[in-house]
């Protein structure tokens, strides 16, 4: 390479290397405490998990680490700029990762994904389609939005950091209005319950908490009984007439994973459950093709409890959340409580939707949940065809705002392994 040719390049990486260090002086100035208390609890507890000096040691160097990428000063603003250098000098993004997300640890102690710019162009076709198809059946459509953790960008989300998941949303359920397309966004509803932003989604995890779930249970039973011809008894939505236990250091969630609980530490995983008696039916179409049955209470017939155990040589479970309805592609529900709605309620989920779908099944007689992922036997949309219900539910997250996500009428067996 010609020395004209290489003078660029040795500029660009003089200047993003003071940037470099400019940027990290700044995070010490501001989460120097956070960094130096973040050491403390990893090697505290290495230690109370017997390990030796040195691989305590060794577990507080790498909680600072991963905490120093997490709170790095504006971090979505400098990995912009990285990623901009990248293109100048002619490299690739990242390999292997999401260019449109990037992990933060929020400044009310959650894990998260920044979210940037997104389109929903591409959305209108597959849920237009799906909404003349419902129409012609005389089905109403009801579509349950599921939002990121980041709920307040201005409490949450880090000085000059950047995430635009609200606005994206907006033009969402936007274009949910132009399609005619009825919606319960559950960022009020979550907001409305008057909790702080950390005990509504789990801190190490992706999904929401129970009773965050519970909370926008029944905004969706209101609305169904108000617009959609539904009679769910207050008794099932009521809280109450349910318990609610809690799990202590129970919990780590996906991102708690990816970061180590040495990092992020484990949380309480809190159970709603009914305080009433009852009584169903349940069918599951498990992922292996195989069908089972359960009958019994809210406890024996849906939830699967040993989800809640530790996992192997551990004191905390990485899949508490899957208690409720698992990820199967298709469960049916027989309520047999004599004041349980006479409807049939189909909901399309993904597994934001799965505590909201159990909930749903003790006030309505007949509920069916599919997890288009995992449903093999039929298209979603001949199921509806088949399964005649009253009205169609969709209850999606942020993350499945996608036209593939969004086709109801291809065949599993066609269908793109997601």
């Amino acid at each position: 390479m010609k020395k004209h040719e290489k003078f660029p390049r040795r500029l660009l990486t003089v200047g993003f290397l003071v940037v470099l260090f400019l940027f990290g002086g700044m995070t010490l100035i501001q989460s120097g405490g956070t960094l130096t208390s973040t050491v403390s609890r990893a090697y505290t507890m290495s230690r109370s998990d017997g390990n030796g000096v040195f691989t305590a040691l060794s577990d507080g160097i790498s909680a600072l680490e991963t905490e120093y990428n997490m709170v790095f000063f504006s971090k979505s603003s400098f990995l912009l700029g990285n990623h901009l250098v990248k293109r100048i000098l002619g490299n690739r993004f990242f390999p292997d990762s999401s260019d449109d997300m990037t992990m933060i640890r929020l400044r009310d102690d959650s894990i998260s994904k920044l979210k940037f710019s997104m389109g929903v162009g591409s959305l209108k076709k597959p849920l237009g389609v799906f909404k003349k198809y419902l129409d012609e059946k005389d089905i109403p459509l009801l579509f349950v939005y599921v939002h990121t953790k980041i709920l307040d960008p201005a409490s949450q989300v880090p000085f000059g950091s950047i995430d635009l998941s609200n606005r994206n949303a907006d033009k969402f359920l936007s274009l949910l209005d132009d399609l005619g397309i009825d919606y319960v966004d559950t960022r009020k509803s979550l907001l409305a319950t008057g909790l702080p932003t950390d005990r509504l989604y789990f801190r190490t995890d992706t999904h929401w908490t129970i009773p965050s779930a519970f909370a926008a249970y029944r905004d969706v039973a209101d609305r169904l009984n108000q617009q959609y011809g539904f009679a769910i008894d207050p008794k099932f939505t009521d809280p109450e007439n349910f318990d609610t236990a809690r799990y202590e250091d129970r919990f780590l969630g996906s991102y708690g994973i990816q970061t180590t609980p040495y990092y992020t530490g484990v949380e309480d995983f809190d159970m709603v459950t009914p305080a009433f008696d009852t009584h169903l039916i349940e069918k599951t179409q498990r992922n292996d093709n195989l069908w089972m049955t359960r009958e019994g209470s809210f406890e024996d017939a849906v939830l699967v409890a040993d989800q809640l155990a530790p996992d192997e040589g551990k004191t905390y479970s990485s899949h508490c959340y899957q208690t409720y309805n698992y990820n199967w592609g298709e469960v049916l529900y027989e309520n047999q409580d004599p004041d349980a709605c006479d409807k049939r309620l189909l909901i399309i989920k993904n597994s934001s939707g799965n505590p909201i779908t159990d909930f749903l099944a003790l006030g309505v007689k007949n509920v069916c949940g599919l997890d288009r992922r995992n449903l093999t036997r039929t298209t979603i949309a001949d199921y509806i065809a088949d399964y005649e219900p009253d009205a169609v539910v969709i209850v999606y997250s942020y993350d499945f705002l996608r036209a593939d996500r969004l086709d109801f009428f291809t065949a599993p067996a066609a269908a793109e392994n997601e």
